[in-house]
């Protein structure tokens, strides 16, 4: 049996954790500017808008990147980051 049709037997699927791109930037910033990074990721800028000014500080992440993040993060499946 296919690892789907397994985990369709079981009651509860494993909780799954898929970081990306945005996680390793978060994770490389000190403390105030990955407050600032997260304080927009979790606004409602738009992602392009995120990503532009990422860019102004030499940072590259796409807003596909940032769009999945925020999914991932809205599905309770990305990592948890402390405000």
């Amino acid at each position: 049996m296919g690892r789907i049709a397994d985990e369709s037997q079981t009651e509860e699927p494993t909780p799954r954790l898929f970081t990306n791109k945005a996680d390793t930037v978060l994770e490389r910033l000190d403390d105030e500017d990955r407050a600032v990074v997260l304080s927009w990721l979790r606004s409602d800028m738009v992602d392009e808008d995120i990503e532009e000014r990422l860019l102004a500080h030499d940072i590259a992440c796409s807003d596909s990147t940032i769009r999945r993040w925020r999914r991932y993060q809205r599905l309770g499946m990305g990592r948890v980051w402390a405000a």
